[in-house]
């Protein structure tokens, strides 16, 4: 079958810091965001499978997706996490990759590196990984953090990408409470839609992140 990941790609967010549009659909070089991350994903290797996880809260995205033949699972659209572990939930045990629809640039080879690491690497023990890159690189590219968080670290931006060793039964709970943050130093993993002013700056950089 190939591949050591499922794929699942978050979509069911309110999108409250873009007046309640659902984000997935916002264009970037004339293409919606989740598309670009699916285009990306697709160049995966270690993708076995990939799906979109939307919610009741954006039905013209999973009525776009159904139409590109995307595969759908509608979750209960009561917070990120609670999706997450619902489709986890309902999917059983194996190792997941999630990624937020809103990180249009992903590197494809970075994420292989990465699935590589938690597969059978320095990460392969890890129950759920969550995956920050640095504020100064997010700075570097002109852009203002839209979702700063402070870790011993230093003060990091999620990248919207979770790697996840899920076992049938796991709480969500127990799969916060052994969560690992690790940063990386990868500009692709920084550029995250979250306001009007990120979806600016995506449209600017678009060219920059090519493939």
């Amino acid at each position: 079958m190939g591949g050591t990941h499922v794929g699942l790609v978050m979509a069911g967010g309110r999108g409250t810091r873009m007046g309640g549009v659902e984000k997935a659909l916002l264009e970037v070089d004339g293409r919606p965001l989740v598309e670009h991350v699916l285009m990306r994903l697709e160049r995966v290797r270690s993708l076995r499978r990939t799906l979109c996880v939307t919610s009741p809260h954006t039905p013209r995205t999973t009525e776009h997706l159904r139409q590109l033949g995307v595969e759908v699972f509608i979750a209960s659209g009561r917070g990120h996490y609670d999706d997450l572990h619902m489709a986890l939930e309902t999917m059983g045990s194996g190792s997941y990759a999630a990624f937020s629809a809103d990180v249009p640039f992903i590197n494809p080879e970075k994420v292989d590196e990465l699935l590589y690491r938690h597969h059978a690497g320095d990460l392969r023990g890890e129950r759920m990984v969550v995956v920050m890159v640095p504020i100064g690189l997010v700075a570097s590219l002109g852009l203002k953090p839209s979702s700063p968080a402070r870790m011993a670290g230093g003060d990091l931006q999620h990248t919207g990408i979770k790697l996840i060793h899920y076992s049938a039964g796991t709480t969500l709970e127990r799969l916060l409470s052994e969560m690992r943050v690790i940063t990386v130093e990868e500009e692709s993993f920084a550029v995250n839609v979250n306001t009007p002013e990120d979806l600016e700056a995506a449209r600017r950089l678009v060219r920059r992140f090519a493939i």
